[in-house]
């Protein structure tokens, strides 16, 4: 047989199609964009190559074929797809990145599974399991900016061998339990963002997708409020936090648009190894988990070391 088991995204840029309707604006933008997206997928391939190098000088040779990532973009929709987990993700996150810097949301789905494809000089053909389960996650699971991971592509990294700290910082998971690409691991300064988001909060209050623009909103502060979720959890899952009485209202003033704010949980926030502080104890189980069960336990253990018991945490 000449297909492969293989990671798809299926990726829908939010509020294109708007701007067809001035088509010349729309064909700029696109070219833009083509052309930031390949000039970025070299940089990016040159870079994962060194770290794959690196790598397998220790482990085994990796040819680039293995680490490829090929992709498509037609329209508003762009397709990538790999066997490579780590490359796979890592373009996946820099694709979102680049988009919400152009002033773009996203919404998606990434499957695991059987997957074909064949170009050549009169087209691309593709038949794949794994971009049928994308768009179902797109069209039905996704609902808010983001991109989901289907449970058989979450059943799939954990049981590769990337570790917990390559992991960490590109998956975030929803209150829903659903887990999705962290929209801002290249976009470490998200002011930007912040900005863009709290306009679009204003501007559509009386919109059915306000509440999009609410979730991005409170996830712009979950990132704003990491040290406080690291070193205060009840209080971030417990929802009782003063948004004004920390300095932060200027962000999105959370509270005043939304009175019951998204909560989420990041792993790379309390993977942080620091001297002179508490450090949690995670694995790669918090990946099979639910989001109750992710926050308790560390609700739990932070609890446990006010009570003097000690761990043996994994660094």
């Amino acid at each position: 047989m000449d297909y492969k088991n293989e990671y798809c995204a299926f990726i829908d840029i939010l509020g294109f199609k708007n701007i067809l309707d001035n088509f010349d604006e729309a064909l700029k933008f696109y070219k833009g964009f083509i052309n930031v997206v390949q000039g970025a997928a070299n940089v990016h391939d040159q870079m994962v190559t060194q770290v794959n190098k690196s790598v397998g000088e220790l482990n085994k040779e990796i040819s680039v074929e293995d680490t490829k990532v090929e992709y498509n973009i037609f329209s508003d929709s762009i397709i990538l797809h790999s066997n490579d987990v780590f490359n796979f993700f890592f373009k996946v996150a820099d694709v979102v990145s680049i988009i919400i810097k152009m002033g773009f949301l996203v919404r998606g789905g990434i499957g695991y599974g059987p997957h074909w494809s064949n170009a050549n000089g009169n087209g691309h053909f593709i038949v794949s399991q794994a971009l049928r389960d994308a768009v179902v996650i797109e069209e039905k699971i996704a609902k808010y900016p983001r991109i989901v991971l289907d449970s058989k592509a979450i059943d799939a990294l954990v049981a590769s061998d990337m570790d917990i700290f390559r992991i960490a910082n590109l998956l975030i998971q929803g209150e829903d339990d659903q887990w999705f690409i962290n929209p801002f691991f290249f976009n470490p300064d998200i002011r930007p963002n912040i900005l863009m988001i709290k306009d679009k909060i204003i501007e559509y209050r009386q919109q059915t997708f306000h509440d999009k623009y609410l979730w991005m909103g409170d996830l712009c502060n979950y990132f704003i409020l990491q040290r406080l979720v690291r070193e205060k959890p009840n209080k971030y899952y417990g929802r009782d936090i003063n948004y004004a009485e920390i300095g932060i209202d200027e962000i999105c003033n959370t509270l005043e648009y939304n009175t019951n704010p998204f909560l989420f949980y990041y792993p790379k926030f309390f993977l942080v190894a620091a001297p002179l502080t508490f450090n949690y104890s995670i694995d790669k189980n918090v990946y099979k988990k639910t989001f109750n069960e992710n926050y308790k336990d560390i609700i739990r253990q932070k609890s446990n070391k006010r009570k003097g018991e000690k761990y043996n945490n994994k660094f």
